[in-house]
């Protein structure tokens, strides 16, 4: 949630800055992937290098924010999509249904 609202006031703020950077501590990689960072890295290097540092023990992160995208209304968003496409509810792929494996 944080995060969310977070992403909705640098989308209102500043439009034109889509991307953030951070070093994850490596125990925390699991909290930023659900926080929708990836640790592929899009953003060219010598845009951001000397403006973030190195930490040992740390993955460096990229979120790229989609401004279609409400962050404060994400969790009724994705009910909306799980509703319409019941096979988006989270199962993993060897519990699809046959239906499902359709799509």
């Amino acid at each position: 949630m944080l995060v969310d609202h977070f992403e909705a006031h640098i989308l209102n703020t500043y439009p034109g800055m889509l991307h953030f950077l951070t070093y994850a501590d490596n125990y925390a990689v699991g909290y930023f992937r659900k926080q929708g960072f990836s640790k592929e890295i899009a953003l060219d290097r010598a845009i951001w290098t000397g403006y973030i540092n190195d930490y040992e023990g740390s993955t460096i992160m990229q979120c790229t924010m989609v401004t279609k995208v409400d962050y404060l209304d994400k969790a009724n968003i994705i009910a909306r999509q799980q509703d319409d496409h019941p096979c988006l509810g989270g199962v993993g792929a060897a519990q699809l249904s046959s239906s499902c494996n359709k799509l």
